[in-house]
């Protein structure tokens, strides 16, 4: 049971709400929210998203990352009971890592990249990690690319070019 209604599609924790009683967890997925019938009547099917490190390295038996994941849901959620399913998934490159370098250094070339015409830096890889900071790096960069267009049809429209003259001239 929860006492949570998971009327969503699940959740992230931003790093500065972090705190060490959630035991690193980054995220959760109420996939039977998103997908119903993907678990019965009465129960929900929940993907937890950890990012091993010195603690609890990879290589960490299943039993503790399940009852970590168990607690962690616990606190967050408010769910109590046994699973009646659970496994472990290890991708080991999973979630890219996005240091201020990298976000600067992403920065930079988006700036030296504005004076092409038809190239622009977006993505979750540069500008970090998810869906939120991938979806607003492409906002950011068809705004420019728009900007760009808008800028190059002015100054065609201005331009008189070479044999389309008018036929009256």
């Amino acid at each position: 049971m929860w006492r949570h209604p998971l009327q969503a599609s699940g959740f992230v924790i931003a790093r500065e709400g972090r705190v060490p009683e959630q035991g690193g967890l980054l995220a959760c997925s109420c996939s039977s929210s998103k997908l119903p019938g993907r678990a019965p009547a009465g129960r929900v099917l929940l993907r937890a998203f950890y990012r091993p490190d010195g603690t609890c390295p990879i290589s960490t038996n299943d039993g503790i990352w399940v009852r970590r994941a168990l607690e962690d849901l616990a606190l967050t959620l408010g769910i109590h009971g046994r699973p009646v399913r659970s496994w472990v998934a290890r991708w080991p490159n999973a979630f890219s890592r996005n240091d201020r370098d990298l976000r600067v250094s992403a920065e930079r070339l988006a700036g030296a990249l504005c004076h092409r015409r038809h190239i622009q830096l977006a993505g979750s890889a540069f500008f970090g990690a998810g869906a939120l900071p991938a979806m607003e790096s492409g906002r950011r960069a068809a705004r420019r690319l728009l900007g760009i267009q808008a800028a190059c049809a002015e100054f065609d429209e201005s331009q008189v070019r070479p044999g389309t003259r008018d036929a009256s001239t």
